[in-house]
């Protein structure tokens, strides 16, 4: 019924959401390649410690070990073989 009220040009509005979709399109470009840029430090942060871990698994291991041969001395002092 009010249909006869309305423009019935539009391109106003599909300018309005062509710029909209334009620059939304942006944002999620340079949110992209800040992603990229991030992930890259990432891989070269994990690649450039690496001897950290490395050196926390065998300082781990070093304890076990370490700490079985001190119980096992233990009870050997304890039964009289020493």
């Amino acid at each position: 019924m009010l249909h006869c009220f309305q423009s019935a040009d539009h391109r106003f509005d599909t300018r309005a959401h062509l710029f909209i979709l334009l620059q939304q399109i942006r944002a999620f470009r340079r949110q992209y390649i800040l992603t990229l840029f991030q992930g890259a430090v990432l891989v070269l942060q994990l690649v450039a410690n690496a001897n950290e871990r490395v050196d926390a698994l065998f300082e781990t291991l070093e304890f076990v070990f370490k700490s079985r041969i001190d119980v096992l001395s233990h009870r050997l002092n304890i039964v009289g073989f020493a």
